[in-house]
């Protein structure tokens, strides 16, 4: 064989490491679960929504917990309470009425929709999680069920030691009448250690830095392969 077929033949062996090492690297991208709404970027698999550069936990992970029980569970690793002005704003994205005032008790009523689950209401449950759900009995089931999501939040800018709950609660049907999707933010009530069971979690939030991602071990491998190649093909 001479040395223009040997060059031939390393030139197709690397193509063909690059193309399975592609492969491999965008099967393990595909593999991250991510599910984005009103610039709202769920992961599954951390239970985190991320938008610029402020992470929100889903109110699940933390339903059944007080606000001081949230926090030592989960302050040491950046975790902080949503203030009164990230809940507003939060509200504001998804198209609900908001204040960042928490002595106000603000109700955002919206539609019935039967049969289908789009609304923005439904994307934020989608996104945040639902605390609370009834199918069945005097409830409707699948899209006419009760699927609610809650979580404390608050800054007790006047000090009086209460605390505000937001609320999204879905269209659903009770005993056949229908009853529209709603998105609440209660005015200042909850004490620091009250927990309401499972159906109600705490809203915690972190800054995220933003930096330029780090390339995947698969992608590292990659380009170590195919610079092994081009020096076995220079030694040639």
């Amino acid at each position: 064989m001479n040395v223009n077929s040997k060059g031939r033949k390393m030139n197709l062996n690397v193509i063909k490491s690059l193309v399975v090492c592609a492969c491999l690297l965008a099967s393990s991208l595909a593999s991250a679960s991510l599910i984005t709404h009103n610039d709202y970027t769920l992961d599954t698999e951390t239970n985190t929504v991320t938008n610029e550069g402020t992470e929100w936990m889903q109110w699940n992970v933390t339903a059944g917990m007080s606000i001081n029980e949230a926090l030592a569970a989960y302050a040491n690793d950046g975790w902080t309470l949503a203030s009164n002005v990230q809940m507003s704003n939060l509200y504001t994205d998804f198209g609900f009425e908001a204040t960042t005032d928490e002595n106000v008790y603000i109700g955002d009523y919206g539609n019935y929709t039967p049969f289908i689950d789009a609304s923005n209401h439904d994307l934020f449950l989608s996104l945040f999680s639902i605390t609370w759900n009834i199918s069945g009995g005097n409830r409707g089931e699948g899209v006419d069920a009760l699927e609610s999501t809650a979580a404390f939040y608050g800054s007790d800018a006047d000090g009086d030691g209460f605390y505000n709950l937001a609320s999204v609660m879905s269209d659903l049907t009770t005993n056949g009448l229908e009853s529209v999707e709603k998105a609440h933010l209660t005015d200042d009530s909850i004490l620091r250690d009250y927990s309401a069971g499972n159906s109600m979690g705490v809203a915690l939030v972190r800054t995220t830095a933003t930096s330029v991602p780090e390339p995947s071990s698969i992608a590292i491998f990659s380009l170590g392969l195919m610079g092994l190649r081009l020096r076995r093909r220079k030694n040639v």
